[in-house]
């Protein structure tokens, strides 16, 4: 016998009378709905290979092209018109595959070369030639099958070859054989797929005497009503074996091919066709006649099967027997008692999947779709227990949406799956091949901009076309590991916005329950206005799950955004009793019954219960009392071969997706052969999924039986085999090494895998899976003392970088306590940890521990550390700023030490408590020049030069000699941590002189120099974002601030940042809560993000809460509730000495003026607080900065307005005028409209007209309101 898939790889040769007849090569127009599904497996080469020569075998001329994918050609089997076949070795695999190229490149012949794979690529079943790879090159294509070692079903001359083991007699054989090849076709109708070329040159047989069908390449689609999907009119086939409808090209059936295989049998039987003759007589024949009866009448066929072969070959195809009719009439008696006639099953599979009680739910997803469609964004929840088809449902969803009008793309997490951004690794996975089939400058022209920062995040997105051709620019690999973070989550939503406006994007998500923090992140990123991308996000996770997991907690709360997201909450619950009666009564048809009564009884109204107990009736299981799901699987697993059930074992125990070639040095190779997958994957039992064809269980179920039955001792054995085979493998990720040392026992081993896998968690930022990593490391290793502590320095930083500050500072200190050659840099981290995240209280604490220990006074009371302060200063001044540069390596550690302890402690102070982070810089440029480190002294300077002017314009000579200074250092270095200190430092000084505009551009090109250039830079980030905002909010630029914000807060959450929460949530939120008329909402925020903020002293976030809190209050009216709150506060806010910086000053100033003037309209005798007012005018002119000034001049024409309700608008005019030479844009439109309710006639509408036109143009919706809260002069009319 040969070993060959197939004599001729031109299958449709003409070794057979009239064998093959297609009208104009119609063939070419089978219609397939879905020519580029996710599912193939294509590989697409962009490197052009040498062409192959279809006169003769060379090595040297297909090697290049099948040594890229890894095979190497071993001998050539056949040769034919369409292309070549070759049996082919994988180099790495071992595996031997029938490789088949193609050599006519036609528009027809390729297009049935692609069907023949795509057809029939998921297919498996023993008796189908199991197809693996379709390969291309852009110019040269070839798949891979199943070698079938095996023979022809049929002798040259018609009759049937016994073939198979000895013993038996040729009756029970043929029997046996037939019956295996209408296993194969059922399982190929089931699957919704007609052969239509049925003949004994396609059917094979091994020496074991399993019979395979084999050449899919005239196959088509079945649709829903049973009919084939083709053009009307299409004849194609081989004559001698086509159906009477097929030959006239009518509608076709499955039972064209039960035609065919009558065909078969009958030559089986008989030695002979019972049509011949030319093409013209067979196809008239066959509308005419019956066929011919006398060949079968020799007494030794058996009746039944001549009954059989006639009955097949009904003109009518309603006559032929169905495929349940032709199993059971080829067995044997002995068969049909013992049930090997029907062991397997035949027509029960249905095509797709039943979508019987969910056509509400598909309706709602269809809904959520046209409004992506319509240009909104959509979120749906799809939430329900395990195995109520929450899957199901999504992939029959995504099934009936046509090609061309979405990019479709899934993902799912795996719960021992341990990769960073778990949830959207297998979704990249998918949207970098959908990238990579694009012509390059599509691809060049959808990647956003920072995709390298994404590929950082995912690798394999490096794949992409254009990403190596994307410029580099900066450097990315010097950028600060939280920015490169950002800035890759960043550019997901802005790929999928680009993606989204070439074509809506449904995003599948599946078994949330296992995601991971990261993953949430970027979910809220997809979905955060302003203008998120145009893509539909599905998330599926089981609902017994959802208590328990924080994750699922927050997206349990998306909520719609109007009105551009929309999100929807879709619980897939149990069937109802007719609804499971109906889906059981689909699966078994007429077998139902009170059997489908006993399992929808069983179970309960879950449908993946339904479906498993339904199949176990149709094997012939009985349901006799209470029967467990998972022990119907369990014992569906024992029952299979040896090799087959260690396979299933080791694939469950592994927990996630593997690849096959690990699963052979795991099981050995009969356990990882394609017929042992191919049974496990027949009995849903296994599945293989992914473009890298990863082997998994078939559903969670099967592995949770698995595992509930497997011994402790044996699944301990299964997780060391892993684990050692992984090692030496060497290309599995450290998580998976890790977690089954760890599962195995192996405890030492598994720790150090841990720690490897925290640290590459870290290098692509996720954070948070890196904490839980080092966690793992340290609880199981047996560390010596100082690697202990150095990885709970690594987990102290993994969490300082995921945002947990607090966290982060006790991991910190405990590092230190184990290590003292690093303990005061850790202690010193661990107290900048409590200050940036806001623990105030606490990091003063250890940051008085740090000063005693560097011989350093901390002051205790206000009025000391001013004495202390003022002294530095006078010490300063007197010392003057020259110095003599050392280089670094020659001071002293514990000198630099002393300086770094003063930046740490003056940077995250000099925002929180301006005196005491003031003392801590100048001690610290003291400290710098006696050192005379340069870098040090010019960082000192740049920062001094932003506070000498908080007392104002006065302090503007000194900042500029102190930039001077630090600009000429910075010359000498070219340090671009410098320039951007510098740029920030300039924009800090002009925010606080009341040049707001101008502090902009600097402040823009610090944060930039900082994204770019420089890493670890957290701080100044921050700041300099804050700052930005801080100028919006004076220029009254709501609009932008508005835009920025949300993005902002979201990243402070995310890093659970305390100081960065109250700074953003304290005067901004009630900016932008009231300027989107939501003043509630920012109430209950501001007091619950000030709820954990230090009480012992007023910092500048206690009076930044003050303002806000007195925004929302002028806002929503209550004008005695502000001047109470002003009043009571006002002790403590002397008392903080803050009313000595200019800035915060003025706005607390005006705040009280406005609170007075709010509270005077109305009020039987306003006098008091109208002189209140007035006072606080007068000191608002005195001020040396104009902003200053133009509010002291708004609120005495306020004063005017409600003393005099008939004044002249003069006042108003006046103040409009200086405030918009200040850019104080808000106050400006505020005080244009009282101008204009003073102005009478046209004049003075169009001034109100005006002020609320700017009003609505930068987003603020009640501006009436907003009017009334900043220019209070008792607002009456044209309300």
């Amino acid at each position: 016998m040969s070993s060959v898939p197939f004599p001729d790889p031109n299958t449709n040769g003409a070794s057979e009378p009239s064998e093959l007849y297609t009208s104009d090569d119609q063939s070419t127009n089978d219609r397939n709905p879905n020519p580029t599904r996710s599912d193939d497996r294509v590989t697409v080469s962009k490197t052009p290979t040498q062409a192959f020569d279809a006169g003769r075998f060379d090595q040297r001329d297909v090697s290049p092209q099948f040594r890229a994918r890894g095979f190497e050609v071993i001998r050539e089997l056949g040769r034919g018109g369409m292309g070549v076949v070759y049996k082919a070795r994988h180099v790495l695999t071992g595996e031997v595959v029938a490789l088949k190229t193609l050599q006519q490149m036609t528009p027809a012949g390729l297009l049935r070369f692609k069907r023949e794979f795509r057809i029939a690529a998921n297919l498996s079943h023993p008796n189908l030639v199991s197809l693996r790879e379709l390969v291309s090159d852009g110019t040269n294509w070839f798949l891979t099958m199943e070698l079938v070692d095996g023979g022809n079903f049929l002798a040259p001359d018609g009759a049937f070859i016994p073939t198979g083991p000895a013993g038996g007699d040729a009756d029970a054989r043929l029997r046996d054989q037939f019956r295996q090849l209408a296993f194969g076709l059922a399982a190929l109708h089931a699957a919704g797929i007609l052969h239509r070329d049925v003949k004994p040159r396609n059917v094979l047989v091994t020496a074991a005497g399993r019979v395979v069908l084999v050449d899919f390449g005239l196959a088509g689609e079945v649709a829903e009503d049973g009919h084939y999907l083709s053009a009307p009119g299409q004849v194609t086939g081989t004559v001698a074996y086509m159906a009477p409808e097929q030959a006239i090209g009518g509608a076709l059936t499955t039972a064209a091919d039960w035609y065919a295989f009558g065909i078969v049998l009958y030559k089986a039987l008989s030695g002979d066709l019972p049509y011949t003759g030319t093409v013209a007589e067979i196809l008239w024949a066959k509308q005419r006649t019956d066929p011919p009866t006398h060949p079968l009448r020799r007494a030794d066929l058996p009746p039944d099967l001549v009954s059989l072969c006639l009955d097949l070959l009904a003109r009518d195809p309603a006559d032929r027997p169905s495929a349940e009719d032709v199993v059971r009439r080829l067995s044997t008696p002995a068969s049909a008692a013992d049930g090997r006639g029907s062991r397997q099953r035949t027509e029960l599979p249905t095509r797709g999947v039943s979508v019987v009680g969910r056509e509400r739910h598909l309706r709602s997803l269809d809904d959520a779709f046209a409004a992506v469609r319509a240009g909104r964004t959509g979120c749906v929840r799809v939430h329900g227990p395990s195995g109520a088809g929450k899957s199901t449902l999504i992939r029959t969803f995504l099934q009936r949406l046509p090609a061309d009008t979405a990019i479709t793309l899934f993902g799912r997490c795996y719960e021992q799956e341990l990769v960073p951004f778990k949830a959207f690794d297998g979704v990249v996975d998918s949207l970098t091949q959908y990238l990579v089939d694009l012509p390059e400058a599509q691809v060049a022209a959808l990647l956003p901009r920072d995709a390298r920062a994404l590929a950082r995040l995912f690798p394999v997105f490096g794949r992409a076309i254009a990403v190596a051709a994307v410029p580099r620019g900066v450097r990315d690999d010097a950028l600060d590991q939280r920015e490169v973070r950002r800035r890759g989550i960043a550019a997901i939503r802005d790929l999928f916005g680009r993606l989204g406006d070439r074509r809506p994007v449904v995003l599948c998500i599946d078994d949330l329950q296992w995601s991971d923090a990261d993953s949430l992140i970027v979910l809220e990123e997809l979905l955060r206005p302003p203008d998120p991308p145009r893509v539909l996000i599905l998330l599926t996770y089981r609902e017994e799950d959802a208590a328990g997991s924080p994750i699922l907690h927050r997206v349990k709360a998306f909520q719609s955004v109007e009105p551009t997201v929309v999100v929807t909450d879709l619980q897939v619950a149990g069937l109802s009793p007719d609804e499971a009666t109906a889906l059981v009564t689909e699966l078994l048809g007429e077998t139902g019954g009170d059997r489908a009564l006993a399992i929808v009884r069983e179970a309960g109204g879950n449908p993946f219960y339904l479906g498993e107990l339904a199949e176990a009736i149709h094997d012939g299981v009985t349901v006799d009392g209470p029967v467990s799901l998972d022990r119907l699987l369990w014992d569906r697993s024992r029952t299979l071969p040896d090799e087959a059930r260690q396979a299933l074992d080791a694939v469950a125990v592994a927990g996630r997706p593997i690849p096959p070639e690990l699963l052979r040095e795991v099981v050995g190779a009969a356990g990882d052969s394609h017929a042992t997958l191919s049974l496990l994957r027949a009995r849903h039992l296994l599945r293989v999924t992914g473009v890298d064809a990863l082997v998994t269980t078939y559903h969670d179920r099967v592995r949770e039986a698995v595992l509930a039955h497997l011994p402790d001792r044996r699944r301990r054995e299964w997780h060391l085999r892993w684990a050692r085979v992984a090692e030496a493998a060497g290309e599995v990720d450290s998580e998976f090494l890790a977690v089954h040392f760890h599962r195995a026992g192996e405890s030492l081993v598994a720790a150090k895998y841990y720690a490897t896998a925290a640290a590459a968690a870290s290098s692509v930022t996720a954070f948070n899976q890196a904490v839980r990593l080092y966690q793992a490391a340290l609880e199981l290793g047996a560390w010596p003392t100082e690697q202990a502590a150095a990885l709970e320095a690594a987990r102290a930083g993994a969490l300082a970088n995921a945002g947990q500050g607090l966290a982060s500072a006790e991991a910190y200190l405990r590092a230190a306590a184990k290590d003292d050659a690093h303990a005061l840099d850790w202690q010193r981290r661990a107290a900048a940890q409590y200050l940036f995240s806001g623990h105030i209280d606490v990091g003063l604490t250890v940051l008085r521990e740090i000063a005693a220990t560097i011989g350093m006074s901390m002051p205790r009371a206000e009025w000391v550390t001013i004495a202390k302060l003022f002294a530095a200063k006078a010490r300063l001044w007197w010392r003057g700023i020259r110095f003599r540069p050392r280089p670094a390596g020659d001071i002293p550690h514990r000198v630099l030490e002393r300086i770094d302890v003063c930046w740490s402690a003056g940077t995250s102070l000099c925002v929180t408590d301006y005196l005491l982070g003031a003392y801590f810089l100048n001690r610290g440029l003291l400290f710098a020049l006696k050192a005379a480190e340069p870098v040090r002294v010019a960082r000192f300077l740049a920062l001094e030069s932003a506070h000498v002017v908080v007392i104002g314009s006065a302090g503007r000579g000194r900042a500029q000699l102190l930039r001077d200074a630090a600009t000429e250092i910075a010359a000498q270095f070219a340090d671009p941590y410098l320039e951007a200190l510098l740029n920030l430092s300039r924009g800090m000084g002009d925010y606080m002189t009341g040049a707001f505009r101008a502090a902009l551009p600097s402040l823009t090109a610090a944060e930039q120099v900082f994204q770019t250039r420089c890493t670890g830079v957290t701080w100044e980030l921050d700041t300099a974002r804050t700052w930005t905002m801080w100028c919006l909010l004076a220029l009254g630029e709501m609009k932008e601030l508005a835009a920025r914000w949300p993005r902002l807060k979201e990243d402070a959450d995310d890093r659970g940042d305390l100081y960065a929460r109250v700074n953003l949530g304290t005067y901004i939120l009630s900016s932008v809560g009231t300027a989107a008329d939501e003043p509630d909402q920012a109430w209950d925020d501001l007091h619950a993000v000030m709820a954990n903020w230090s009480q012992r002293r007023f910092h500048i976030q206690h009076h930044n809460a003050l303002l806000g809190r007195l925004q929302i209050h002028l806002y929503r009216g209550e004008y005695r509730a502000a001047w109470e709150l002003v009043r009571d506060r006002e002790p403590s806010y002397r008392r903080s000495l803050i009313w000595r910086i200019q800035q915060p000053r003025i706005d607390h100033i005006q705040f009280r003026a406005r609170c007075a003037l709010a509270a005077a309209s109305g009020q039987k005798n306003p006098e008091p607080l109208l002189r209140s007012a007035e006072r606080d005018a007068r000191l608002l002119l005195k001020e040396s900065a104009a902003w200053g000034r133009a509010l002291g001049c708004l609120v005495q024409a306020c004063v005017r307005r409600l003393r005099s309700p008939d004044s002249d608008p003069a006042a108003f005019a006046d103040a409009v005028q200086q405030l918009e030479a200040a850019d104080l844009g808000l106050f400006a439109a505020s005080a244009r409209y009282c101008q204009g309710e003073r102005t009478p006639g046209r004049d003075g509408q169009n001034l109100r007209d005006e002020a609320l036109r700017w009003l609505s143009d930068q987003g603020i919706r009640n501006p009436l309101r907003m009017i009334r809260s900043h220019a209070p002069a008792g607002h009456t009319e044209h309300d």
